[in-house]
């Protein structure tokens, strides 16, 4: 497990104020960027018309191992590692990384 992420499983619960709130996106946010760059490094996505299916599969995947590591109770920090793979696939996917260049 990454610095990033680990800062971001240890930060407090905030009060839900505005301000609260970004902070405690901090750590996430850093923790989603350094997972960013090694996706993109290790996984092209293929940027054809219909790359959004493979994004939803990709994104099943990691949605399943999640689940996995949730009812295999494999600890929190597994947990917290597959839910960042979520959102990171989901990042890549509002990023357009499935899409042609000329549509980004």
């Amino acid at each position: 497990m990454g610095d990033a992420l680990r800062d971001a499983m240890e930060m407090p619960q905030g009060t839900g104020t505005e301000m609260d709130v970004e902070q405690e996106l901090k750590p996430l946010v850093a923790a989603l960027a350094d997972r960013l760059r090694h996706a993109r490094g290790k996984h092209d996505w293929p940027q054809v018309q219909h790359a959004r299916y493979y994004a939803l599969t990709v994104l099943g995947d990691e949605v399943g191992e999640l689940r996995q590591a949730i009812t295999h109770e494999e600890g929190r920090d597994r947990e917290m590692d597959e839910a960042l793979d979520c959102i990171a696939v989901l990042a890549r996917f509002w990023l357009g990384d499935h899409l042609p260049e000329g549509e980004k």
